[in-house]
């Protein structure tokens, strides 16, 4: 009889801790299903700060090329007034007067 009321109280006991051991593993489950939500969110919020980045770079990038052609057809003129004498320079303003 004692053996009868030792094995009862062993697989109460199994049971016990079987019932733990899941509790456990399901709430492992459960973290390992947020961190994996959250991972997912950060990598879709990279991903909307990676083209934010690229879209203000290429931006940057068409503002800068279009200073440089400003600087260049400012250069070019210039050196066009520079290259053309002072009476050149007076007939060129007043042709461009007359046009506006």
């Amino acid at each position: 009889s004692s053996c009868v009321c030792t094995a009862k109280r062993d697989a109460a006991a199994i049971e016990s801790r079987e019932r733990t051991l899941n509790a456990a593993a399901e709430g492992k489950r459960n973290q390992l299903h947020k961190a994996m939500k959250g991972l997912e969110e950060a990598s879709q919020r990279h991903a909307e700060v990676a083209t934010a980045v690229a879209t203000t770079q290429r931006e940057h990038d068409a503002v800068a090329e279009e200073v440089e052609r400003s600087r260049e057809a400012l250069e070019a003129r210039q050196e066009q007034l520079q290259d053309r004498t002072p009476v050149e320079r007076l007939r060129g303003g007043l042709r461009q007067l007359r046009r506006e």
